[in-house]
């Protein structure tokens, strides 16, 4: 296990935390066997964080 003694910054904790929310509803209510990081899972991801966030561009996640 990691650990840190870095304090997280808030928007890296709700990366982190949309990112595994992201995995698990690809589990548990879409029912997939796994949750692969491809393309449309980012895309997905980015545009959860867009709306969360109101971004219009955020660098790391939904790129066309």
């Amino acid at each position: 296990m990691a650990i840190r003694e870095a304090v997280l910054a808030p928007k890296t904790f709700l990366d982190t935390l949309i990112h595994e929310f992201m995995h698990r509803y690809d589990y548990e209510v879409l029912k997939f066997p796994t949750s692969l990081h491809t393309a449309g899972f980012y895309y997905r991801l980015g545009d959860v964080m867009k709306k969360l966030i109101g971004q219009e561009t955020i660098s790391n996640y939904g790129k066309d």
